[in-house]
């Protein structure tokens, strides 16, 4: 069970891997109780949403966690690319 940090951004990205965070996305998607009702025919009644409002928003916090990994990501390899002693290696 990964540990959730109370769904705060910026302590799921201070504390978790980018594949901690991808496992939690899909855990929040796969979750039953996070889906909107559906009719017979399997659409969401009385909404355009395939989640619950609670699951939009923890899924918009591990999102942002997962930009703020990416980003870090980004600029380490700037850094790298940038020093002459590793020449981009």
């Amino acid at each position: 069970m990964i540990k959730t940090h109370g769904y705060n951004r910026v302590r799921m990205y201070q504390n978790l891997t980018l594949e901690e965070l991808t496992e939690l996305t899909n855990q929040v998607q796969d979750d039953p109780k996070n889906q909107t009702p559906k009719d017979e025919k399997g659409r969401p009644v009385d909404t355009i949403y395939i989640y619950t409002a609670s699951a939009r928003r923890r899924l918009e916090n591990i999102s942002w966690a997962i930009t703020y990994k990416l980003h870090d990501l980004k600029n380490a390899k700037a850094a790298l690319d940038a020093c002459p002693a590793t020449n981009g290696q």
